[in-house]
C-alpha cells in the first residue's frame, strides 16, 4: 500500500462529488438555453403571422433612433438659435451647417413601402414657454414624442383607438 492509499476513497467520492454536481449545473443551463431557445422560435413564428405586431415591435425598436434624431436637430435648432437669435423658419435651414445628415428630419419608423415621415416643425415664438413643443414626431404607437424649445424630448402617451 502506498502513502495515499488510505486517502484515495475520500478523494474519488470528493471527485465524483464535484463531477455530479458539475453535470446537474450543466443540465440546468442547457434546460435554460432551450426554453429560450424555444421561445425565440415562438416568437419569431408569431411576428411572421401578425402583421400588426410584426409592425409594432419594428416601431418600438426604432422609438430609440427617433430620440437621437430629436436629441440631434434639438442641439443643431440652439446652436441655430444662438447663432442668429431666432430659429429657423424650417428645418432645411439647419442644413448642413448644423445638422450634418438631411435622414435626421425623418423618423425610422415606417410601414413598408412607405416614404419615411417628416417630423413636424413647428416654429416657436420669440417669447414662447421653454417647455413648448417644437418638434413633435406622431409615428410610434401609443406614443408622441415632443422636442421641446429647451432641447429636452418628452415622450407623451396616449391612448390607442
Amino acid at each position: 500500500m502506498d502513502a495515499y492509499g488510505s486517502l484515495a476513497p475520500k478523494r474519488r467520492r470528493w471527485l465524483n462529488f464535484w463531477t455530479g454536481l458539475g453535470c446537474g449545473c450543466g443540465l440546468i443551463v442547457l434546460a435554460i438555453l432551450l426554453v429560450l431557445a424555444g421561445s425565440m422560435i415562438w416568437f419569431k413564428r408569431e411576428l411572421k403571422r401578425n402583421p400588426q405586431l410584426r409592425q409594432r415591435f419594428q416601431a418600438q425598436i426604432q422609438a430609440p433612433a427617433c430620440l437621437n434624431n430629436l436629441k440631434e436637430i434639438g442641439r443643431a435648432l440652439q446652436v441655430y438659435q444662438e447663432d442668429h437669435g431666432s430659429y429657423p423658419g424650417s428645418l432645411d435651414e439647419l442644413y448642413p451647417k448644423y445638422l450634418a445628415e438631411k435622414n435626421r428630419w425623418y423618423c425610422p419608423t415606417r410601414k413598408p413601402g412607405e416614404e419615411p415621415t417628416k417630423y413636424q416643425y413647428v416654429h416657436p415664438a420669440a417669447d414662447a414657454k421653454p417647455e413648448t413643443p417644437v418638434i413633435t414626431c406622431r409615428n410610434h404607437p401609443g406614443l408622441i414624442l415632443h422636442l421641446q424649445k429647451n432641447g429636452e424630448v418628452k415622450p407623451e402617451r396616449v391612448k390607442e383607438e
